[in-house]
């Protein structure tokens, strides 16, 4: 199988993953899930133009977002890199404020939130799916 096949089976298994986190009611990790299904697409898009994918989180995004910017679903992977930029790491970690608060990853997103950040994902897959 090629590169960016494997790729899209990532993508596509995260998926599948995030939407179980939310069927359980974890929809922190079902949004970290999503986010991954996300860079994975990256990877199956930017390998299929024949750029080399990094192995950097932000880096990877930055890629994505660069090279499909003449493409036509350039604002949607624009709007998913903003979106999952802010929230990667405040699903997966505790954060503490200034005042000493702890902020919960459960409680950086809601359920419905993450629900509709997951299908913007899938909807992505499908269009980028066609040229892998």
């Amino acid at each position: 199988m090629s590169e960016a096949k494997v790729y899209l089976e990532v993508a596509e298994r995260a998926l599948i993953a995030s939407y179980g986190a939310l069927t359980n009611g974890i929809h922190e990790k079902a949004t970290f899930l999503g986010y991954h299904a996300f860079e994975s697409l990256g990877g199956a898009f930017c390998i299929c133009k024949g750029t080399p994918y990094p192995r950097g989180h932000v880096q990877k995004i930055n890629r994505f977002v660069s090279k499909s910017k003449h493409d036509r679903y350039a604002l949607h992977v624009a709007q998913l890199a903003i979106s999952y930029g802010s929230l990667r790491n405040a699903v997966l970690y505790p954060a503490v404020t200034a005042s000493g608060a702890v902020i919960e990853p459960k409680n950086v997103i809601s359920d419905s939130q993450a629900r509709r950040l997951i299908g913007r994902t899938e909807s992505l897959l499908k269009k980028v799916k066609p040229s892998v």
